[in-house]
This record gives structure tokens, C-alpha cells and sequence, in this order.
């Protein structure tokens, strides 16, 4: 995915800055580490290294094409651990770690969701009247995004299955509604994602999703209504 040529939709630019190598993205390790950080999709922004583009500022956007990213409050680290081998066929009691992954109401990098909540004010509130969710779709390919492409793309495209990432942005949805209703009743959460994010977001939304489909993204374009083998 080429960066657009402007930030004339807000739903487009917010969909690309789920990504992490576009003009300003939501990088993650700024998200685990800011809070409220704007973005302003009516400035000009440099995609970074190795292949910059710039991407023109908006017009005529919501709220001047300014909001805020919120980090989830429930993000933490995921520690795999395992046991040392003894020469006699036993295990050590000492662990060692595997891996570490983050995990959230949005994240879940084992799994490859990530999600990002935005709003058009500083902080959740009762003057609130948008709030955004934009889910990150098949980043690249290769080994570290494998969950994308098969367990999720592939397993759509194929079997019409309700993918893992839809299920976890389900329940995610489902306590971020709870607390804007707490917070911010009057406001609206927007949904958007590109490629698999879009199916993570349809699925997960169920009836409530309003789905654009470009004919050029293949696994998109599949199972909305017939199964695989009769697609073509």
C-alpha cells in the first residue's frame, strides 16, 4: 500500500496511520508510551526511511483534522517462559524467556491485532462527539506477520471463517463502547481499517459495518456472499 496523495478522508488517513511506515503513523512504541498525542491530518507529513513520500494536508475535515490517540490503559507485556533441559532428562527449576508480546483491549501482537482509539478531544469526556477506532490491516509480508496472512487472510478467503483478530476487536469494541457510554455518551465510535483490517472491523461490528470493497484487494473481495470456489 502506496501512501495517498492528501489527507482529504479522515477515515483513509486514520485506516494508512494504523500502518508503520506511513506518514504519521501510530507507531506503537509511542503508543505504549503517550498518551493523548495529537495528530493533524490538515498539515503536510513525510512518510519515514527508506522510501519517503510526502502526503499533503487536508481540507474541509472533521474537527480540523485534529485528534488524539489514547493509550489503552490495559496494555501490558505477555511473558513466554520455558524450562532449562538437565543433562539427565529432567528440568531445571530456574525459567528462561521465550518471548515477550504486548497485549491489550486493542493489541494482541501474538495474535497480529492492532488497534488504535482516537478522539476529537484531548481526553475522553463528555464533550467528546467522535471517537475512532482504526484497525491495522497485513503490515508486510513475512514470518512476523504469518497470523495475518493465515491464520486471518488466508482462513477468510478460503473458509468464510470468523477470523481470531475479529474476535478479539469484538470483545475490545465491546468494553470501548462501555467506556465512552460512561465517559462521552454523546459521542459516535467510526470504525475503519485497510485490507484485513477492514474484515477484522466488519466482522467484529457484525450488521452495523457499512463495507467498501476495492475490486483490486483480492482477499477482500472475497466470501461476502459465495464461497471460495464460485468467487471467480
Amino acid at each position: 500500500m502506496s501512501n495517498l496523495i492528501n489527507f482529504e478522508n479522515l477515515y483513509a488517513n486514520l485506516a494508512e496511520s494504523a500502518y508503520t511506515h506511513r506518514a504519521n503513523s501510530f507507531n506503537k512504541n509511542k503508543w505504549k508510551t503517550a498518551n493523548n498525542r495529537k495528530y493533524d491530518y490538515s498539515e503536510s507529513a513525510w512518510s519515514p526511511k527508506p522510501d519517503p513520500e510526502l502526503t499533503l494536508g487536508g481540507t474541509n475535515l472533521p474537527n480540523d483534522g485534529k485528534v488524539y490517540l489514547q493509550r489503552d490503559p490495559s496494555l501490558h507485556t505477555v511473558r513466554v517462559t520455558g524450562k532449562t533441559p538437565e543433562e539427565n532428562g529432567g528440568y531445571k527449576s530456574n525459567a528462561y524467556l521465550i518471548k515477550a508480546y504486548q497485549k491489550g483491549r486493542l493489541t494482541d501482537e501474538r495474535a497480529g491485532l492492532n488497534a488504535y482509539f482516537l478522539t476529537d478531544t484531548k481526553t475522553l469526556n463528555d464533550k467528546t462527539q467522535n471517537a475512532y477506532l482504526a484497525v491495522r490491516g497485513s503490515d508486510a509480508i513475512g514470518a512476523v506477520n504469518a497470523n495475518d496472512w493465515i491464520l486471518n487472510d488466508g482462513a477468510f478467503a478460503v473458509g468464510n471463517a470468523y477470523i481470531p483478530q475479529a474476535k478479539l476487536a469484538y470483545t475490545g469494541i465491546k468494553q470501548t463502547l462501555k467506556d465512552m457510554q460512561q465517559k462521552a455518551p454523546n459521542a459516535k465510535l467510526n470504525v475503519t481499517g485497510h485490507s484485513l483490517g477492514t474484515m477484522v472491523s466488519a466482522q467484529a461490528m457484525g450488521k452495523k459495518a457499512t463495507y467498501y470493497v476495492n475490486p483490486l484487494a483480492i482477499v477482500s473481495m472475497c466470501n461476502h456472499s459465495k464461497r471460495f470456489k464460485k468467487q471467480f
